[in-house]
């Protein structure tokens, strides 16, 4: 087969030591070129030319064209194009592979599509992809009285209400997402079956034998006391860099049934579980979860991943409290890890004060927070120092965080300005996390920045600079590099989603000179 590759830099492909120069488009300035494929379903090794950085440039590509997609030609010269739904499953697939061989379950770097999907609740509610949802009032249960909907801090994708029966017992009901997802709590000798309540999935408490297969959400139940509560995890001991449940399982007080996507229904069954916590990487298997309940196990999806801003994620510790019969230990614990990132932000505008060299400084301590803040994201913005957060995945491309994600809003609320790559399609609207682009407009965006942070979720930590350079030699050039400013993350970030605040608190550190840190180590 012939493969027309288009690219606004590329002046030439090697395929199989041939080399193939481009034609350029008169009209795009594109520089066109067919370049045969002789096996489909098999790596192949290509060579570009980019003329995109300050000297031309050649980089190492691997091909592997998917032959049981492709479709006939309507007519000579004239070929279908590919369905937009048939290349988002074979991306989905292709990341859950990539995850499962890193031993995550995904919510970090697949969502299912929650950029282009609009829900609808039977009552009205509307879960908007952006973000922005549509809450009704709390629904009416029979049998059950409304007392009272609790106001969230931070968090838009969970809602909390509180009813009591006739009995006076307390019920919660937990809404996900608009609406979408209904969960009624049922408090110990509670009266109300799925049978009553057939619109809500029923979680009887209190929980004594949970599957958790949300890999992100085990360091908050650790954290509020709800370890003993968990009897069965989606990873193996070594999976986990959560102290607590790597100990349960090496001493079996946990045990694995199975990951998300191929649970053991049986070790489930005989060891009575009581409720499977999943992320929506479960959306994906919609056979698993009809399996689950059909066993009489209710599954609660996790939406945290969802939530745009750091507190908001933060704050879904109150539904693992609500969950878990442990609502005082999660808000005892929100409050603190808020306080601290609340102390972080205040030292990120004070140094912004002090960068932008206008006097502010002195003057800060009487401003309110606001009003910092506010200055800090005009003049005082400008003066901060760069940084990009980022890793090379397995084909040499450069996968970085979007500027509406938490990690950016970590970053810059320790006192960093972030520096995503300009590149079309990044932006508002586009809800995925990690966003893949060129290496020509990685380095075209990012060599000058001040720090680099490598994400090591995915990868490994990086040794050493040597082993950035081997990635990709093109690193050399960058500011970050000769000046020493290079930091990656250890493996377990990811997994222990509770400690946002150590994050934040590493890169003031970064930021500030050096010392000892939590999460992120200086590459040398």
């Amino acid at each position: 087969a012939d493969i027309h590759w288009s690219s606004a830099h590329y002046d030439y492909m090697k395929v199989e030591g041939v080399r193939y120069d481009a034609d350029v488009d008169s009209e795009t300035g594109h520089a066109r070129m067919t370049i045969p494929v002789s096996a489909l379903d098999t790596p192949i090794s290509v060579i570009a030319d980019t003329t995109a950085m300050s000297k031309p440039y050649e980089i190492d590509y691997t091909l592997t064209f998917d032959g049981s997609v492709l479709l006939p030609m309507e007519d000579e010269g004239n070929a279908h194009s590919l369905a937009s739904a048939m290349v988002e499953e074979a991306m989905q697939e292709a990341r859950e592979r990539s995850m499962d061989a890193a031993g995550t379950e995904g919510s970090e770097t697949a969502e299912p599509g929650m950029a282009e999907t609009t829900s609808s609740a039977s009552d009205g509610t509307t879960s908007r992809a952006d973000g922005q949802l549509t809450w009704s009032a709390a629904p009416e249960i029979d049998g059950l009285q409304l007392l009272r909907t609790e106001p969230n801090d931070a968090a838009t994708y969970f809602r909390l209400s509180t009813y009591d029966d006739a009995a006076g017992l307390p019920y919660t009901l937990l809404e996900i997402a608009g609406g979408q997802d209904r969960y009624l709590l049922v408090p110990e000798n509670g009266q109300v079956s799925a049978h009553e309540a057939p619109s809500l999935t029923v979680i009887q408490q209190p929980l004594a034998a949970a599957y958790v297969a949300a890999s992100a959400t085990m360091a908050p139940l650790c954290d509020i006391g709800a370890a003993s509560q968990i009897r069965f995890s989606g990873l193996r001991a070594e999976g986990w860099y959560v102290d607590a449940a790597r100990t349960a399982m090496q001493e079996g007080r946990m045990l694995f049934a199975g990951k998300y996507s191929e649970p053991d229904y049986e070790t489930l069954l005989r060891e009575g579980c009581d409720l499977a916590l999943e992320s929506t990487m479960i959306l994906r298997k919609p056979e698993v979860k009809e399996k689950l309940e059909s066993l009489g196990i209710p599954v609660y999806i996790d939406y945290s991943s969802y939530e745009p801003h750091v507190l908001g994620r933060m704050e879904w510790i109150r539904v693992y409290g609500a969950l878990f019969g442990h609502e005082k230990e999660a808000e005892q614990f929100y409050q603190k890890e808020k306080a601290r990132l609340s102390e972080v932000r205040k030292a990120g505008l004070q140094g912004s004060e002090k960068a932008n060299g206008d006097g502010a400084a002195e003057e800060g301590s009487a401003r309110s927070e606001d009003a910092q803040e506010a200055l800090a994201s005009s003049a005082g913005q400008e003066a901060r120092p760069t940084v990009v957060y980022f890793y090379v995945n397995t084909a040499g491309q450069i996968q970085v965080r979007q500027q509406t994600d938490y990690i950016p809003e970590l970053l810059e609320m320790a006192g960093a300005r972030y520096l995503a790559p300009r590149q079309s399609g990044i932006g508002a609207g586009n809800r995925k996390t990690n966003v893949t682009v060129s290496v020509e407009d990685f380095y075209r965006s990012c060599k000058d920045v001040d720090y680099l942070i490598y994400s090591a979720t995915l990868d490994e930590p990086l040794a050493s600079i040597d082993a950035l350079l081997e990635k990709n030699p093109l690193f050399a050039d960058f500011k970050a590099v000769q000046e020493g400013q290079v930091y990656t993350t250890n493996k377990d970030f990811y997994q222990l989603s509770d400690r946002m605040a150590d994050f934040a608190e590493d890169v003031r550190t970064m930021l500030t000179g050096g010392g000892d840190m939590h999460f992120l180590k200086h590459v040398r």
